[in-house]
Parts: C-alpha cells; sequence; structure tokens
C-alpha cells in the first residue's frame, strides 16, 4: 500500500462502508457527474451532426449560411 493513490480509496471505501449517508451523498454526486457527462457527450455529438449537414449544404449550394432558423 505504497501508492497514494490506493491508499487513499483504500480510506475512501473504508469510509464509506461504515456511513449510510456518506455513502448515499457519494452515490448522487456520483451519479451527478455521470448525467453531466452524458449531456456534454450528446450535446458533442449533436453539435458534430448539425456542423456536417451545414457543410453538405455549403458545398451543394457553394454559398456559406449566415443565418439559422429553429
Amino acid at each position: 500500500m505504497d501508492t497514494p493513490g490506493l491508499k487513499k480509496a483504500m480510506t475512501t471505501l473504508e469510509f464509506l462502508n461504515q456511513n449510510k449517508e456518506a455513502r448515499a451523498l457519494y452515490e448522487m454526486r456520483k451519479k451527478a457527474l455521470l448525467d453531466e457527462q452524458s449531456a456534454l457527450d450528446y450535446a458533442e455529438s449533436r453539435g458534430r451532426a448539425e456542423g456536417r449537414l451545414e457543410g453538405k449544404l455549403e458545398g451543394k449550394l457553394g454559398i456559406r449560411i449566415l443565418i439559422r432558423f429553429p
């Protein structure tokens, strides 16, 4: 157990196993972080798809699109 990261992980695990409230807070935080990452991944993929579509339109029309309509 000379690795600092491993020691910290073991200490955290021991604490979470003893305290139900702390474990619940940890799980909520973990879920929030995963939800946030999922939302960012979705937004990135959607932005890339829109960029590809605009690129195709610009190529076919020979003009650059400056105005977007919802």
